[in-house]
């Protein structure tokens, strides 16, 4: 019976241990989060600044060099059969 009661005890001791230190860890990580909080509340933020109006040079669009370009020629589908009956063996 004595030693059930021991084992009882070391099994308890032990759980308190880990108990404590789950707490003690815990504590650390919100004091860390709170001092990181109070840090970023400090912190100067710049002023938005306004966003520019774009002005577009519409006699450039219009140029008649531009109109030399070519444009690109279309892409056809691929018309073949795609793929091989095995993929595995070599050419």
């Amino acid at each position: 019976m004595a030693i059930t009661f021991l084992k009882k005890k070391k099994k308890q001791k032990n759980l308190v241990q880990i108990f404590l230190l789950i707490v003690f860890m815990l504590l650390l990580f919100f004091l860390y989060n709170l001092q990181h909080k109070k840090q970023d509340i400090s912190v100067v933020t710049e002023p938005v600044l306004e966003i520019p109006e774009i002005e577009i040079n519409w006699v450039a669009v219009q140029d008649k060099r531009l109109e030399e370009f070519n444009l690109f020629e279309e892409i056809k589908p691929f018309e073949e059969e795609i793929g091989r009956e095995d993929p595995f063996l070599p050419y």
